[in-house]
């Protein structure tokens, strides 16, 4: 996936991690929010800028490929750290 450079790819990337903060939230606070824009308030900033990018993804936004994916690389790094 890292060498395909392929939208559909990262906004696949994207979406799984918009449900890994989701269940983080969950699992953190006991409250489980469905809905991704009020996550979006509730979340540490690294995490609201992920749920905002794939909104923008998911209105066919073309985000500049190379700082996407080293976003997302670099929280995936941080969570596996933390976990």
């Amino acid at each position: 996936m890292l060498h395909e450079k392929n939208q559909d790819i990262l906004k696949g990337l994207y979406k799984a991690a918009l449900f890994v903060i989701q269940a983080d939230y969950y699992q953190k606070k006991g409250v489980y929010v469905s809905k991704h824009k009020t996550l979006g308030t509730l979340v540490e900033d690294r995490e609201k800028e992920i749920i905002e990018q794939y909104d923008r993804m998911k209105k066919k936004e073309k985000p500049d490929f190379q700082e996407v994916s080293e976003r997302i690389f670099a929280w995936a790094k941080e969570m596996l750290v933390r976990v």
